[in-house]
């Protein structure tokens, strides 16, 4: 951010006198460059604070999408074990209440 603002510095410089040199110390800006420059920090800052933003959405949601994933194949799991195990006791005592004939 240094380096954007010095460079910031330095065309405001230079569009203000052309024979001035590159660097101008911020004391001798006038008031409007100065406020120009907080401008464009206050602008740097609320960009770089929207990305931090974005990254944190992006990061936090990539997890919870697969422990979703996650979730929801041990869901099925369990439901696919739950109705296995229900099939066996349904044959289990239909078998044991009405034996086949040989």
């Amino acid at each position: 951010m240094a380096a954007v603002l010095g460079l910031f510095q330095e065309g405001v410089a230079m569009s203000i006198a052309p024979s001035m040199p590159a660097f101008v110390p911020v004391d001798l800006l006038p008031t409007f460059a100065h406020r120009l420059r907080w401008d464009v920090r206050e602008v740097l800052r609320r960009l770089a604070a929207r990305a931090a933003a974005k990254q944190v959405s992006e990061h936090l949601a990539h997890p919870l999408s697969r422990q979703l994933g996650a979730l929801l194949h041990t869901l099925r799991r369990r439901f696919a074990r739950s109705a296995m195990e229900l099939q066996q006791r349904v044959a289990a005592s239909t078998t044991h209440h009405h034996p086949e004939v040989p």
